[in-house]
């Protein structure tokens, strides 16, 4: 089941990646060799504007590592699950188009699908994705 989840990024910084911020945990199961694409686009049925696929970590994409002594989180039993690690580069971010008001977040939407080796693609993650503008660096 697909969890809608708001998120957002500030235009002038990198999103997600190795600080772990944006991580998603998925408890139980080792998707590490899990196909991932996520979309960002306008609406939902536009074209994407972004698209992340697998990368090895630390590059723009989608990262998974299983991790055998994850914790559940309520029964506290050691069940392992994966984390999986997106990343959206400064660079990317800087390059999406100005919206039509100066300084307006720009309002986007998003989808992360994974297809986990031997099963069908499901939808994880859905839900709006806001580019806020915040201060360039010189």
């Amino acid at each position: 089941m697909a969890i809608e989840q708001a998120l957002s990024a500030w235009r002038h910084a990198p999103w997600g990646g190795t600080t772990g911020a944006e991580d998603i945990i998925w408890i139980g199961d080792d998707w590490s060799a899990a196909v991932f694409r996520m979309v960002i686009a306008s609406d939902y049925g536009a074209d994407p504007i972004i698209t992340l696929t697998n990368q090895p970590e630390g590059q723009q994409g989608i990262s998974a590592a299983y991790d055998p002594d994850m914790v559940h989180p309520t029964s506290g039993a050691i069940v392992g699950g994966t984390i999986i690690r997106p990343q959206i580069d400064k660079a990317t971010l800087e390059a999406l188009p100005d919206p039509t008001v100066e300084s307006a977040n720009i309002a986007l939407v998003h989808m992360l699908y994974a297809t986990p080796p031997g099963r069908p693609q499901r939808v994880v993650r859905s839900g709006s994705f806001t580019i806020r503008q915040g201060v360039p660096q010189e």
